[in-house]
């Protein structure tokens, strides 16, 4: 068994442009964080060797658009790039050493997420949106495991805004994914294959409540709404 932690900094960019009135695009960068990870190696009863890894998780890109179509209604549609293409091979050394011991073979692709959804304005405090996405997932079959059965999934959310006064609003969403039935084959060619085949099916769902109260200490124009598809 292996285990460790660490901490790390990263950065977000954002961007919106207005090229015309009723008309906003967004732009987003979120940076890669490296972790130097330290923990151990168990190997066995009271065998506990020391060991140390460098990860660099991946960086996101996305892109948004929102058309304004009437005073009431509001379309959006956005998409994002996950670098996960990073996580490949990760060696890990032993601390006292520096030797390689073992190897993490995530053997991930990059990750995209595509949604889109629109909003209607019920009135100047109420505000309702539906959106739809989809997910690939950077694990494919021949790189799954069990311990992260992921695959490609479908998202579906619902959400409203409450704008109880300039800079008092209140949000709450939920969301529904329908992750595709997931084949784990843990065989030869699958990079997490040690000694033992093994071959399962997985169904995973999820589902996602959020609420949020936001307070602004400026006073805008007009309110913020919420994203129509989060992603956590």
């Amino acid at each position: 068994m292996l285990e460790g932690d660490a901490y790390g900094v990263g950065y977000t960019l954002g961007l919106t442009l207005t090229p015309f009135e009723g008309t906003e695009i967004g732009l987003g960068f979120r940076s890669s964080i490296r972790h130097q990870l330290e923990g151990n190696l168990i190997l066995g009863p009271g065998t506990i060797l020391p060991v140390k890894a460098n990860v660099n998780l991946p960086e996101v890109v996305s892109v948004g658009i929102s058309q304004r179509l009437s005073p009431q209604w509001k379309v959006m549609a956005g998409v994002e790039w996950t670098n996960w293409s990073r996580l490949n091979v990760v060696p890990v050394t032993s601390a006292a050493t520096g030797l390689a011991v073992t190897a993490l073979p995530f053997s991930y692709r990059d990750g995209w997420f595509a949604s889109v959804g629109a909003e209607y304005q019920v009135n100047e405090q109420l505000a309702l949106r539906a959106g739809l996405g989809y997910e690939w997932s950077p694990i494919t079959d021949r790189t799954r495991d069990v311990r992260i059965p992921d695959n490609d999934r479908f998202w579906a959310s619902i959400g409203a805004t409450y704008q109880w006064n300039d800079q008092l609003s209140f949000d709450i969403g939920y969301t529904h994914i329908f992750v595709k039935d997931t084949d784990i084959r843990l065989v030869p060619g699958n990079p997490q294959f040690s000694a033992l085949p093994f071959v399962a099916e997985s169904k995973p769902t999820v589902d996602i409540v959020s609420v949020a109260l936001k307070y602004r200490w400026d006073k805008p124009e007009r309110p913020i709404p919420a994203p129509v598809v989060r992603k956590y």
